[in-house]
C-alpha cells in the first residue's frame, strides 16, 4: 500500500513538470511551460532555436518576408482595450473587479526577439506614503524581478510609466523603445486613491515583429522578418529551410537567378545593379525591401537574355547610315541575328561576318 501511494505521489509530481522535461532545449518555468532557449539576433535581441510545448523541434532561419505580413499593431493584446484608446491596452487584475488597474504599450516598435507573455504582480501597497511594490516577469525568464517601487501620484499616467526592458533598438535618440507599464490609480481631490491592491497579478502578451512598425508612408515597413521568409517549409527536425522553386539562401531570403545564368553572367542583387547605375550620384542608396531579395544576372560581354543563354552576333554602323545606325545594332541592321549560334544571316544585297558590306547599289 505505502509501494503504491508513492508511485502515486510520484506520477502526480510527473504530471505537474513541463513535458518531456522540455526535451534538454529549454527550461521549465514556475507555471510548468517550456521556455526554448533562444540564439542571438539583431538588434541585440534574440530568437528562438527551439519551438512546440516541449522544445523539441527546432526554428529555421529568419529573413524579410516577401509578402506584406507586417501588421500595423504594436502586439499588446489586451483582456480589453479602453474606450477610445489606439495606443495602449488596460489590464483587469485576476481574481479582483472588472475595474481596469493595470496600463500597457510600447514604443518605438516590438522590443522583444520572440512573442512573450509578461507577468505584473504587485507585492504591496503603502497608500499613506503613495507607495507601490511590484515585480514582472518575461516568460522567457526564470523569475520575477527584483521588487521596483513607484510612485501612486507620479505612475499614474502615461507620460510617466515605469519602463520595464532596456532600450536595446536604441530607437535613434527618440523616446525609449520597449514595454511600459502604469498603475490606474484613481485621484480624489488630487490626492491618489489606492485602487491596486497587494496580490493583485496581470498577465498579457507581446508579438515581435524584429523591430518594425507598419508605417503607411513606407510599404517597405510592411515586410517582417518570418522563418525561410515566407517562401519555404521548415524541416523542424534540421532546423533547415527547404525552399520553393525560385528562392535560394538559407533563409530562403532572395531569388535564383534563372539556369544560374547559364555560365555566362553574374548573378547580382537589385541593389548591385542600381549601385552600379549610380556610382556617380553621392548619397544615392537603394534600400527598397527586395534590394537584397530580388536577383538578376549581369551577362558576360558577348551574351544576353534573363539567363545569358543568348549569344550576341556581331554589330558595327549601319552601312547605309540609317537612323541611330552609328550606335551598332545586331548585325548592323542589315541581317537577322541566330541567338543559338551568334552567326547574322544578311538581307540580300549585303554580306559580310556583321553584315557591314553592301553588295548591291539601287
Amino acid at each position: 500500500m505505502k509501494f503504491a501511494l508513492a508511485l502515486a505521489a510520484l506520477l502526480v509530481v510527473a504530471d505537474a513538470a513541463c513535458p518531456n522535461q522540455c526535451s534538454g532545449n529549454g527550461y521549465c518555468d514556475t507555471s510548468d511551460r517550456c521556455n526554448c532557449f533562444t540564439q542571438p539576433g539583431t538588434k541585440g535581441n534574440f530568437r528562438p532555436m527551439w519551438t512546440g510545448a516541449d522544445c523539441s523541434l527546432r526554428m529555421c532561419p529568419f529573413g524579410v518576408s516577401h509578402d506584406a505580413v507586417s501588421n500595423k499593431g504594436q502586439g499588446l493584446l489586451p483582456v480589453s482595450a479602453l474606450s477610445g484608446a489606439t495606443d495602449y491596452v488596460a489590464f483587469i487584475p485576476s481574481g479582483a473587479s472588472s475595474a481596469h488597474r493595470l496600463m500597457a504599450f510600447t514604443n518605438g516598435g516590438q522590443l522583444l526577439g520572440r512573442d512573450a507573455g509578461v507577468d505584473v504582480r504587485v507585492v504591496s501597497v503603502d497608500a499613506a506614503n503613495n507607495k507601490i511594490r511590484f515585480q514582472y516577469k518575461m516568460s522567457f525568464l526564470p523569475t520575477y524581478s527584483a521588487e521596483v517601487v513607484v510612485s501612486m501620484s507620479v505612475y499614474s499616467s502615461r507620460a510617466k510609466a515605469y519602463h520595464l526592458m532596456p532600450d536595446v533598438n536604441q530607437n535613434n535618440g527618440a523616446v525609449a523603445s520597449g514595454i511600459y507599464v502604469y498603475f490606474n490609480v484613481a485621484q480624489e481631490d488630487f490626492v491618489p486613491v489606492a485602487t491596486v491592491a497587494a496580490g493583485d497579478s496581470y498577465f498579457f502578451n507581446v508579438s515581435y515583429n524584429e523591430g518594425q512598425v507598419f508605417v503607411p508612408s513606407d510599404p517597405n515597413s510592411a515586410h517582417a522578418n518570418t522563418e525561410c521568409s515566407s517562401r519555404g517549409m521548415c524541416d523542424r527536425v534540421k532546423g533547415q529551410c527547404s525552399c520553393f522553386a525560385g528562392f535560394s539562401g538559407d533563409a530562403c531570403q532572395r531569388t535564383t537567378c534563372p539556369n544560374d545564368c547559364s555560365g555566362h553572367g553574374t548573378c547580382m542583387s537589385l541593389k548591385n545593379f542600381v549601385d552600379e547605375g549610380t556610382a556617380s550620384v553621392a548619397g544615392w542608396a537603394y534600400t527598397a525591401s527586395d534590394a537584397t531579395a530580388q536577383m538578376g544576372c549581369k551577362c558576360d560581354l558577348g551574351f544576353r537574355g534573363a539567363d545569358c543563354a543568348l549569344t550576341e552576333c556581331s554589330s558595327g554602323p549601319d552601312p547605309l547610315g540609317g537612323s541611330g545606325g552609328g550606335a551598332g545594332r545586331d548585325c548592323s541592321s542589315r541581317g537577322e541575328c541566330n541567338y543559338a549560334t551568334g552567326t547574322c544571316s544578311c538581307y540580300k544585297g549585303f554580306a559580310g561576318e556583321r553584315c557591314e558590306t553592301q553588295t548591291a547599289f539601287v
